[in-house]
């Protein structure tokens, strides 16, 4: 049995900074504190920044392994087009236990109004009451903003096995009343990557709009 070797080279490298001049922060109330900044960047630019990235790099490992379909999805068929994409996992092997499907919030709206999945079990059922669908035959569902995804993509679906995601550097400093600021200097930098192992492409699936 021998070894195979394959390189992947990190391409990602991120950063921002910022002051918050104390002056400011002094006369604004102390509102504009670091770690109100901090969240706000984090939740509006960095983990975007990564979920997008992360989002096309499967899409892309779907392409490549023609595990795509074009089938515009609605509230009749959106159960039969996940079930599709199931389909191709199976037939590509794909362990059925962990599968994840990050979907656009319409494929997650009709799927929920997809009468065929919604009277399909007494589980489904429920959900359909508590008006959540978290999990569908053993997949978890992900909800992710349309902007995420690449165009015309309504869900992707693929198993954590066949991906990696190095985030070699996450550093986030921050710097009271450094030499030339009065106040506070925030500095954070992202060197990070994502990556389908090239043997286990066809264990990502997608649907986009023909």
């Amino acid at each position: 049995l021998q070894d195979t070797i394959t390189e992947y080279a990190i391409t990602k490298d991120r950063a921002f900074s910022t002051t918050i001049d104390k002056g400011n922060y002094i006369q604004g109330n102390l509102v504009k504190t670091t770690g109100a900044f901090l969240k706000a960047e984090m939740d509006e630019q960095a983990i975007p920044e990564f979920d997008t990235y992360n989002l096309a790099v499967l899409y892309a490992s779907a392409t490549t392994a023609t595990q795509v379909t074009t089938v515009a999805v609605t509230a009749s068929n959106a159960y039969s087009t996940f079930l599709a994409l199931q389909d191709k996992l199976d037939d590509a092997k794909v362990p059925a236990n962990g599968r994840i499907a990050f979907v656009k919030s319409s494929f997650y709206s009709f799927m929920k109004l997809d009468s065929s999945f919604t009277l399909a079990s007494d589980v489904a059922q429920k959900n359909l009451i508590n008006g959540m669908v978290g999990d569908i035959d053993g997949v978890k569902i992900v909800k992710v903003p349309a902007s995420y995804f690449p165009t015309n993509v309504n869900i992707i679906l693929t198993h954590p096995g066949a991906n990696v995601n190095p985030m070699q550097l996450n550093d986030i400093n921050t710097h009271q009343d450094p030499p030339g600021i009065s106040g506070a200097l925030i500095e954070g930098r992202f060197i990070y990557d994502a990556f389908t192992f090239a043997s286990k492409v066809k264990a990502c699936a997608a649907n986009k709009i023909a």
